[in-house]
């Protein structure tokens, strides 16, 4: 990932976007401590784990994803938010023990 810090994937989100979105380190450790809770977290597989994290920042939060998709490829958006949440989930479960 770029070190541009407004940078998830190929998409461009200012702070505040990523705040309105939930899209924050925070609320991915927290979505993550929740699924874990209810015996749904499959810590080997980041991408259903991933998938899991932004259906419930989508649920969560269903206007400020269509804000920050706006006109965006949906399917372009979706899938920088997705290796966005697979690249900080090793860091999350590592605390997580």
């Amino acid at each position: 990932m770029p070190d541009d810090p407004q940078a998830v994937g190929d998409i461009r989100l200012t702070i505040r976007e990523r705040r309105e979105l939930g899209l924050t380190v925070f609320n991915v450790a927290r979505i993550v401590r929740e699924l874990d809770q209810a015996g749904e977290l499959d810590r080997n597989d980041r991408a259903a784990t991933s998938a899991q994290v932004l259906e419930r920042i989508i649920a969560d939060n269903p206007q400020a994803v269509r804000n920050a998709v706006g006109e965006r490829d949906w399917a372009s958006f979706l899938e920088a938010l997705m290796r966005f949440i697979e690249a900080i989930l090793p860091i999350i479960l590592m605390f997580m023990g």
